[in-house]
Formats: C-alpha cells, structure tokens, sequence
C-alpha cells in the first residue's frame, strides 16, 4: 500500500528563514514484527513519529509494501512542529498461513527526508489435540470426545470413526459434537481410531484410540433362596465382559445392619444371622472388582429352624414313649412317634441306650410333603449316645424319611444283624426311601456296618451313607458274608433322573469275613460293596466317592452284578485290601469290577500293600471281570508290588484307559498292620476322628489330585450330587456340598 501526499509550491513573496536545528523525523522503533498471528484474526502495533529537530516538518507520503499490512490512525500530510509527536497503528492482518515481510517508508522535509521500519509478520500453525487421546469403552457405554483447534479462527471439526476389524456403524457411531457409541458387538481387533479433521485446514486432524469391551454382566446364583437361621448358603457370581472376575461380598437389610443381617465372606459362603430380622429379607450383593458400577442381588429369606423339636432319653433317664417328648425333661424312649420331616430328635448323651428299642417296630412314620428331607434322630453329642447290643443289632430303621446321625454301634459276633441297617419291616408291604446314616461310628458289628437290604420282597431306595465309621463290621458269617458297607438288591422308588445312592466321606477297615462264612469260605469282607444283583431291575444312579478304605479282607470297593443302573465311583482310596487268606478267588483287586455294567471308575487312588492275596493269586490295583464295554476305568493312580497293575477278564470290549498312572503314590505314612478300632469320644465328628488317618494317607509322589479329596466348607455345582440331600441339614464337613444350581 502506498499513501501520497501532493506537494504545495510555496507561496509568491514568502519569506523563508533558516533555524541552525532543522527538522528531524524519528520513529520510536527500529523495526516491527508480528508473531504467531492466527489467519482471519489480526494483530496492531503503535508507532510514534517525533519530530526531534528545531523547525517544523511535514511527512508528505506513507509507502507500505507487504501482504497483510495495513495503517490505522495516520493522516497524511502530518505536520509537526519542533518536538511534536503523532501515532498511529500498523495492523497484521494474514489471509493465509506462513511468513510476511514489508516495509514503511516516509517521505518527508525532514533533515531525512527518507525513512523506513522493516515489517515482518508470523501466522500461527494450525494445530488440533483430541481429548481423551485414548479411552476404553463397554458395548453399551458412550463417550465425549473434544477438540481443541488452535492457530485459525475456525476451531470447527469433522467427526469420523474407524477400524481396521469393522465397517461403518459396525465401528461406531460419532455425532457432529464428538459423542461416540460404540457398536453393539465388539470388532476385531476391538480398536477403533476416532478423528477430528479441522473445517478450516483438511490436511490437519487428529485422533484417539478406543478399545471396546464387552458389557460387564454379573449374576449370582441362586438368586432367591430361604436359609433357617444360624445355617449357612453358597453364593456364586458369575462375571462376563471382563478378565477380572474378582468380586466383593456384601449383605444388607431394611431393618438390619452388621450380624443382625447375616454374614458373607469373601468366597460367597453366607451365614444366617442367629435370630430373624423383621421384615425377614436380607439382600445378598456381589459387586464387580473390575467395574464397581456392576452388581448384582439375590434374596434371602431368613426362617425359623424347620421342624419341631423333641428328646429322647434311655429308660434309665426317664425316657418314655408315654411322655410328650417336649423337653429333656420328658424324653420318648424311642423314635416311634409320628413326626414331620424337618424335625429332630435329640437323644441324650449316655451309653444305655438297649438296641431293642431302635430294632425293626420301632421307628414311627414321618411325614414327607416335599418327599426330599428326613426327620432326624441326632444325638446331642457326637459319640456320646452308645448301644452295646448283646444279641441282636442296633439300629434297624425300617420307615421312609429318617436319618440318624452322632451314634456310636457295637454288636455281638453273635448278631445275625449289622450296626446300622436299612432294611424294611418283616411284615412289610411296601419298599422304604430316603434313609440317611450321617456321622455315625459301626464299631465292632456282626453283619455288616452299614447295610440297605431287601426283607419279604421289598427293599430299599434313596439312601445316603454319609462320613461314618465302619470297624470291623463282617463277625458273623451264619447267615450270610458281609461287609463294612452294603449296598444291595435295591429297588426302584421312581426312575427319576439324579443320584439315588450315595455313599461319600466314610472309612472302613479291618472287614474280614470268618471261616466258615454262610456255610463255605469267605467271599466279602469289602470296604464297599455295591451289588444289585438286578433282583429288582434297578435303575437309580449310585455314588460312590472320597471314601478311605484300608486292611480290608476284601475288596476296597466291589462293583459286581449290575446290568442297568449308573454307578460313578471316583475320589476313593484304597490300601492294603485283599489280606484274608481264607479266601481263593481270582482277580482280587483294590477296586474290581464283576459282571458289571454302565460304570465310570475315575480319579481314585489304590495301592496294594503286598504282592499275592486270595490264596496264591496276585492283587491287582484295577480289574474287570465279566463286564463289557460300557465299564470305563480312567484317570486312575494305581499302584500294584508285584507289577501287574490291571487285570481284565471274559469282558468283552472292555479296555483300561486313557490316563491311568501305574506307579507308587507313596503314602506318608501308611498302617504297616491294623491301627485297631476307633477312639471317637474325644472328637467333635468322623472327619476330626480320622484326621491323623487321612494325614497318613496323603501321596507324596504327585498324586495329590487323585483318591480323597479335602472337604471343602462351601458348596459347589455337582451333577451327580444327590439334590435330595441338599435339604437334608447333614452336618458340617463330612463331604462337600453340591447343591449349586448348574
């Protein structure tokens, strides 16, 4: 830009005078520079002209060169007398981005009639920051993306998103004002770049990175349920959408805080509070440690103890089935009263008691509605409420829905009847169900520890054989051979699916049959036989696992002579069976099958403690006879002295495997003879009695995963746990509950 001032001759006639000081035009500044200016914005800077000589002056032109620049505030000519000072602006206005330069020079009368000041000029660079610059998001979620545009005027910008695992909205949608959602299924890869592009300047953007997770889902199971007060429910959460499925436990009420609701520990193991809250509904909650955002509830309906009450007592402490059985102070004698499944007998502690009172006709009908529970004869003390029979047996329940549990038996060698019998009436006309022998000590029996047998055509079904003792239990062989634990010729109840038999958590040892035995030579003497012998054709599913079975004369455990129910045998140990040498069969084993079928033998852990037994003939740890292709023996640790592990006969396809080790589990510390019978009475239960036992039997060579298995205080999810015993109210730690829903 140029600004011109005409020049005015001077005046006919004037009269000029000359001054020893003429003008002098001077600028307050040397040069003028103009920095970081962003495009469409300007920027103005003051100069002031000074006349600095001793007569006037007159700045007649103005020459400005430069794109950008431009004068504000001049008016030309610009007269000034001695010492007289003017100002103006010099503005920067760039139009585009880079560097300017420019001059202003003046034209004046000035002593320098010519003067200039440099001009230069930076505009600003476009820069754009994102915010966050990265992020991780759920499915489900949104986030607020901001853009920050420096160096221009037009901060607008252009929103996108993109993947390299997705295409349009499959990545995302994002709004004109940077609001993202992520799609409704994570890509893959799950990260997607969101972009701002700036309106003003195409080429220059920026972006952020975004991870997408799946939504953080989290249930707990069982999601309502009643727990009677003082007992105890298993929890789970199940957390999805996330690698941390670490939860934290709470319990909460609208009219209870702290113990008075309940407690919860870290494992979602809930222990009701000792009396019931009003309203009596306390709430359950798992909150995600990964998102504390997510959590989820279940209900809980805390109950009185279910079931009455009553007591029973010998007749030397005033027991009487003639008293009401309210209090301790008027005890029945025997449990042949009509009763209620949920209720509990509690019988005395004392050791007079007469076997001829818990004898078939003695036991009274219980009243089931559910058909999944039993009415308990408990005796107040574990192994204080002792029957010594002198000659006949000691506990013959011969009613459906009874369990009996705290008792110590003895019977005479004498005894044609065992410790504790399942068995219906002899003038029976129908089957018994749902019989339960929980923490019980068969020490020292005549026909066997604990046995559920057939008597005038009917027979038994449902029954547990939970965490006992059986010592000794094979005496009398007049009637018949026997063993610690009987399971046989049981009959149908119905053909429902699940587990009818269960026999878990019990030790055995020390079952020799005598000799003669039912008139021959012996042929039991097993820790556990299962043997239907399909009298009845039965079909239920039988159980048998985490039992200890060592010094046996028979067998560990017999599998023999069942076409048609399912039979799961796993988590056992057996050691040392097989010592009688009255016996003379061949393929005597730690765990045998004999004409067996549709049998799983799994994870269980056998050692022989000698070379020959059964006469001259070599112990097995596994064999099969006579069985077929639907018997499978797998993921077994078998250990056999004379090196030959397996044994299979006449059975058809039947083959050991896959997975089964052939080697030395090495027990700690393993009975080198019969450590003799049990000494309980100091003890709170079966399991804490046999403590030292389970001790001696731990491998120390790797196989810690296979036979008995440590209870655990909680409960887990187990299909072939029986889930009628889930309402049963069996004592704590005898085996491990498995009554999580699936």
């Amino acid at each position: 830009m140029v600004l011109l001032l005409g020049m005015v001759p001077a005046c006919a006639g004037a009269r000029l005078t000359h001054n020893s000081s003429p003008g002098q035009l001077t600028a307050n500044l040397g040069s003028l520079n103009f920095a970081n200016v962003q495009v469409g914005n300007s920027q103005a800077q003051s100069v002031t002209l000074t006349n600095s000589g001793g007569t006037g002056l007159t700045v007649s032109q103005a020459t400005l060169t430069g794109t950008g620049f431009a004068l504000s505030g001049l008016t030309l000519p610009l007269t000034l007398v001695a010492g007289q000072s003017a100002t103006f602006s010099v503005v920067f206005a760039p139009q585009s981005a880079g560097s300017e330069s420019g001059n202003l020079a003046f034209a004046s009368n000035a002593s320098n009639p010519a003067m200039n000041i440099p001009l230069s000029g930076n505009t600003a660079q476009l820069a754009i920051t994102v915010n966050p610059n990265n992020a991780t998001l759920m499915v489900g979620s949104t986030q607020q993306f901001t853009a920050n545009v420096t160096g221009t005027s037009t901060t607008a910008v252009a929103w996108t998103v993109s993947g390299a695992g997705c295409i349009g909205v499959a990545c995302g949608t994002i709004s004109i004002n940077g609001l993202y959602v992520p799609p409704s299924s994570v890509p893959s890869p799950a990260t997607v770049t969101v972009k701002a592009t700036s309106v003003a300047d195409p080429t220059k953007s920026a972006s952020a990175n975004v991870t997408i997770v799946p939504t953080v889902v989290l249930t707990v199971s069982p999601a309502n349920t009643s727990v009677a007060v003082g007992s105890t429910k298993q929890f789970a959460a199940s957390v999805t959408g996330t690698s941390n499925t670490a939860v934290t436990w709470t319990v909460s009420g609208t009219s209870c805080s702290g113990a008075t609701c309940g407690t919860i520990n870290s494992s979602g193991l809930f222990t009701a509070p000792v009396a019931v809250p009003s309203p009596n509904t306390v709430t359950v909650t798992a909150t995600s440690a990964g998102d504390l955002t997510e959590s989820a509830s279940a209900g809980v309906t805390i109950t009185p103890i279910v079931g009455a009450r009553y007591y029973l007592a010998p007749a030397a402490n005033g027991g009487s089935d003639s008293n009401n059985g309210l209090t301790s102070g008027t005890p029945w004698l025997t449990p042949n009263h009509s009763v209620n499944c949920g209720d509990v007998i509690i019988a005395a502690a004392s050791t007079a008691y007469s076997e001829f009172n818990f004898t078939t006709g003695n036991w009274g009908t219980v009243t089931c509605s559910a058909g999944n529970n039993v009415a308990w004869l408990k005796c107040v003390t574990f192994d204080a409420c002792k029957i010594t029979a002198t000659s006949t047996g000691g506990i013959w329940v011969d009613h459906s829905y009874w369990g009996v549990q705290g008792w110590e038996i003895t019977t005479p060698a004498t005894s044609w009847a065992g410790c504790f019998w399942a068995y219906p009436s002899h003038t029976a006309t129908a089957m018994i169900h749902h019989i339960v022998f929980a923490n019980n000590v068969a020490n020292g029996c005549g026909s066997g520890g604990f046995q559920a047998s057939p008597v005038n055509g009917y027979s038994v079904d449902y029954w547990a054989v939970v965490g006992n003792i059986a010592y000794n239990s094979a005496q009398n062989g007049q009637y018949e051979c026997a063993s610690a634990i009987n399971n046989n010729y049981l009959q149908n109840y119905d053909t429902l699916p699940g587990t009818h038999v269960y026999v878990a958590g019990n030790f055995a040892w020390d079952t020799f049959d005598p000799n003669p035995c039912n008139g021959g030579t012996p042929t039991d003497g097993e820790g556990i036989d299962i043997a239907n012998n399909n009298t009845h054709s039965y079909t239920g599913q039988t159980v048998v696992e985490n039992n200890l079975m060592f010094w046996n004369g028979g067998r560990g455990v017999l599998i023999g002579d069942d076409p048609t129910g399912n039979i799961y045998v796993r988590f056992n140990t057996s050691y040392g069976s097989n010592l009688d040498t009255n016996q003379n069969y061949f393929g005597c084993a730690e765990i045998a099958g004999v004409a067996n079928s549709n049998t799983q033998v799994y994870y269980n852990l056998v050692s022989t403690s000698q070379a020959n037994g059964c006469g001259s003939h070599p112990i097995y740890a596994f064999s099969e006879q006579k069985g077929d292709g639907t018997n499978t023996f797998y993921n077994n640790w078998g250990y056999a002295q004379n090196g030959q592990p397996t044994l299979v006969y006449e059975s058809g396809s039947f083959a050991f495997g896959p997975n089964n080790t052939f080697q030395n589990p090495e027990f700690a510390n393993p009975p080198s003879s019969n450590p003799g019978p049990p000494n309980c009475s100091s003890f709170a239960s079966v399991p804490a009695c046999m403590a030292t036992i389970v001790a001696d039997f731990q491998p120390t060579a790797g196989a810690s995963a296979y036979g008995r298995q440590p209870v655990e205080s909680g409960s887990v999810s187990d299909p072939l746990f029986p889930q009628w015993l889930c309402n049963v109210n069996l004592p704590k730690g005898l085996v491990t509950m498995g009554c999580l829903s699936q």
